[in-house]
C-alpha cells in the first residue's frame, strides 16, 4: 500500500476465542474426524498428534482461537 501512496495505514483483525466443548470444539471435533483418513495419508499428521487435539476439544479447560479476518485500511491523497 505504501508503494502506492497510501498513507495512514492500520488493520484491524478479529478471531473467534473458544474452549473445549464449546460449539466450535465441537465442529472440529467433527471435521477432523471426518477427514482423519485423509489427514493421515497425506503424511502431514499422525494419529497420535490428531488424538491430541481431539482430547483437546473435549477439555473445557482448553482454550485456543481460530480463523482470524483481517482488514486493512489507508488514506489516499488526493482521493477526497
Amino acid at each position: 500500500m505504501a508503494a502506492l501512496g497510501i498513507e495512514k495505514i492500520g488493520g484491524t483483525a478479529e478471531t473467534a476465542i473458544y474452549n473445549g466443548t464449546s460449539l466450535w470444539a465441537d465442529y472440529w471435533t467433527q471435521t477432523i474426524k471426518e477427514l482423519r483418513q485423509d489427514l493421515t495419508s497425506s503424511g502431514k499428521l499422525n494419529n497420535a498428534l490428531i488424538d491430541t487435539l481431539l482430547g483437546c476439544c473435549a477439555d473445557p479447560a482448553w482454550w485456543t482461537q481460530t480463523i482470524a479476518f483481517t482488514t486493512v485500511h489507508g488514506y489516499a491523497p488526493g482521493w477526497e
